[in-house]
């Protein structure tokens, strides 16, 4: 295969990972404040959301630290987008209170 699209493949694997992560950080602190165990219900998520991504940047280096960090750059991307949507969405959703 061509070498632009593995690169692609793998900064979209990097922004699938990220937003697996992020969406649920966002999820669990969303849940976390309307339940009695807080403690349990962050160090599950944090637990399931690293080992899910530990696992998959792990399959993404066995091809090469390039890969790796291409990887990342789409995972970094992914912080930014759910950054900027959670805060749009805390925007609206404070001043509709």
């Amino acid at each position: 295969m061509s070498e632009l699209f593995l690169l692609s493949l793998n900064i979209l694997e990097g922004l699938f990972l990220g937003l697996f992560f992020f969406l649920g950080l966002y999820w669990t602190v969303q849940k976390i404040t309307h339940s009695e165990h807080i403690a349990a219900w962050f160090m599950l998520s944090m637990l399931m959301r690293t080992a899910v991504v530990v696992g998959g940047f792990y399959f993404i280096l066995a091809e090469g630290w390039g890969s790796g960090a291409v990887a990342l750059l789409g995972f970094i991307f992914a912080r930014l987008l759910v950054t900027k949507l959670s805060k749009r969405h805390m925007t609206s959703t404070w001043r509709a209170t």
